[in-house]
């Protein structure tokens, strides 16, 4: 709908994808970065046994537990966690049959993935967390989600801070000119300073995201959890398990976690498999 209204006024136009990668502007970085000085002072097998001292209780327990084993992992293992979507524990309530068969004969393909493409990266934590998104959100899901948007109304989109040169300088900056307590990209925003006021941009980052949490947790819509279970699409495929579908959605209507991607993530499916 952007793109449709953008190209009634104009026929090509600049993005700010790459900003976040190349200049250090997820919040996720800092989070890894602080994870890994916790690390540093707490012995791993500490870390596991707090995780199963922990393994019965009530919510805070459970987050407690989920925090400690993320904490117990290598730092490769530790940020491919972080970037991922569905943990053990979901994928043993959630799949069924053949997807929960490779997912325990194979484990968490996605998370050993996204470790990997961290220990092939050269330099510092921070520039392998930064060579992993581009070659992997950036690439698969920022740039695609945008070119198709666009190039469906005609409109041409250009991506300035993805210049090749831009991008090199960002990924040789050193750390300490990356990350600050204000969200990070201090040098774009002081370049940006000389143009525009401050106060339009020194804020906390807010991403181009719809409010799934509240959507997914409103009163007026509790009725969708159960649609959802009981689809016949995502019952007949096979792969969930209808009883996991109504956990997960309950732990989010009650605040207990917040599970808004991976509920749209099954909103999606069952659409396309009605598609189908």
């Amino acid at each position: 709908m952007l793109a449709e209204e953008t190209r009634k006024h104009v026929t090509v136009v600049l993005t700010g994808d790459g900003g976040d990668e190349g200049f250090a502007g997820y919040d996720w970085y800092r989070t890894a970065l602080r994870l890994t000085r916790w690390r540093s002072v707490a012995p791993k097998a500490a870390l596991r046994l707090g995780a199963a001292v922990t393994s019965r209780g009530g919510p805070w327990a459970q987050r407690i537990k989920r925090g400690l084993r993320t904490l117990a992992l290598d730092e490769p293992e530790r940020f491919g966690a972080l970037r991922t979507c569905m943990a053990d524990d979901e994928a043993r309530g959630l799949y069924s049959g053949d997807l929960l068969r490779a997912r325990r004969d194979n484990g968490n393909t996605v998370r050993a993935w996204l470790a990997q493409l961290y220990r092939d990266g050269n330099g510092t934590a921070l520039r392998r967390m930064q060579l992993v998104d581009i070659h992997t959100y950036l690439a698969d899901c920022l740039l695609p989600k945008v070119d198709i948007a666009t190039m469906a109304h005609g409109l041409e989109a250009r991506s300035p801070l993805l210049d090749q040169e831009v991008l090199e300088f960002a990924l040789g900056l050193p750390q300490e000119w990356l990350l600050d307590g204000n969200g990070g990209k201090p040098l774009l925003k002081a370049l940006l300073a000389r143009f525009v006021p401050p106060e339009l941009f020194q804020r906390p980052k807010h991403g181009f995201n719809v409010p799934l949490p509240v959507w997914f947790a409103h009163e007026a819509t509790s009725g969708w959890a159960d649609e959802l279970a009981d689809s016949e699409s995502l019952r007949e495929c096979g792969w969930l398990n209808p009883p996991g579908i109504r956990a997960m959605a309950r732990e989010h209507r009650d605040g207990v976690r917040d599970h808004s991607q991976r509920l749209y993530n099954l909103v999606v499916l069952r659409e396309w498999l009605n598609q189908q």
